[in-house]
């Protein structure tokens, strides 16, 4: 019939409908934005087998769990990955072999786990080794260490919550080094590990220098209340620094929560930037220097505002934590 009427007859519409293709995944957009935050901190995705080498996964699966495939495609892919970092080692150790003296990974995928109804859970992990930097002219080496992956942990969850509810904790992971883990806790929830790879371990993949690696459930962060963010103050800062002496045992986070409980919203920044331990101090004590910020959004502060929160401060660190200024 249109060939009857004449094809040039017909005139040209648009498609009446719309081509919407959805992605499924709930996780997508949280995904999405770790991923870019992680290829701006130097990292390379990389995408491993769900199947993994059992001989690989016992040593990295810290709760021994394993889950035996029953037809598997070859003996090296017979258990399903609880954990991202057999792959990600795996990966590491291909590209150590090639000479490779600075390596930066992560990937994001499913881990599995359960024994009689299995659950498929997503997470995201990283690994670090050789340097900070890339080899340059003006700067001399530098080896990744503890404290540039949690640098880049905090980098990563604070691109999705608040970083007052970001909180590490002394890790029990045997897969990592007993001086060097942590583990990371949201709202007092706990999504995930990092820290050092056991010496043990590294010494079985023939790695030279140290490894640093984490693991964390994507899932945990799904339905987190989004960052809200202020107005920048136009008014002048204004800094106080303090010493305090406390006893060996107590941690920078219980001083930190309880100055963040006595000071008033005018404190706006807190900063430990000093440690010491020596000639001078008490044996089982150690003296913390703080660098307190305080700043008004409505106007210049008075120093009388700043000393009154200072005074409040210190009596609430003597108070519950036997803190002493230093003199």
């Amino acid at each position: 019939l249109a060939r009857v009427y004449g094809y040039d007859l017909i005139a040209t519409k648009p498609l009446t409908t719309e081509l919407i293709i959805k992605n499924n995944h709930s996780n997508y957009k949280i995904v999405s934005k770790l991923r870019e935050v992680l290829v701006n901190r130097d990292y390379q995705e990389v995408i491993t087998y769900s199947f993994v080498d059992p001989n690989i996964h016992c040593l990295l699966n810290n709760d021994g769990a394993s889950l035996e495939l029953v037809n598997p495609i070859a003996p090296e892919y017979s258990e399903m990955r609880t954990t991202l970092l057999p792959g990600l080692v795996s990966a590491l150790q291909r590209n150590v072999k090639r000479q490779k003296e600075r390596v930066r990974l992560f990937e994001t995928g499913l881990v599995f786990t359960g024994d009689k109804v299995l659950n498929q859970v997503h997470h995201i992990g990283g690994i670090i080794y050789g340097n900070i930097y890339k080899k340059q002219w003006d700067k001399d080496d530098l080896l990744s260490d503890f404290y540039d992956v949690k640098c880049d942990l905090e980098v990563l969850l604070s691109s999705m919550v608040e970083s007052d509810r970001i909180k590490f904790v002394e890790g029990d992971n045997d897969i990592l080094h007993p001086g060097q883990r942590m583990n990371v806790y949201i709202d007092d929830v706990k999504i995930g590990y990092f820290g050092q790879l056991h010496p043990n371990i590294c010494s079985n993949f023939e790695f030279i220098k140290n490894v640093y690696a984490y693991d964390l459930n994507i899932e945990s962060l799904v339905g987190k209340k989004e960052i809200k963010y202020k107005k920048i103050s136009k008014f002048p800062t204004i800094r106080r620094d303090i010493s305090v002496v406390v006893d060996e045992q107590v941690k920078f986070e219980e001083i930190s929560k309880c100055i963040k409980k006595d000071a008033s919203e005018l404190l706006v920044n807190l900063e430990l930037f000093d440690l010491y331990r020596g000639e001078g101090i008490e044996k089982g004590k150690k003296s913390l220097a703080l660098g307190l910020t305080f700043q008004s959004i409505r106007s210049t502060l008075k120093d009388t505002e700043v000393e009154n929160n200072m005074h409040t401060v210190i009596r609430g660190l003597s108070d519950r934590l036997n803190a002493k200024l230093r003199e």
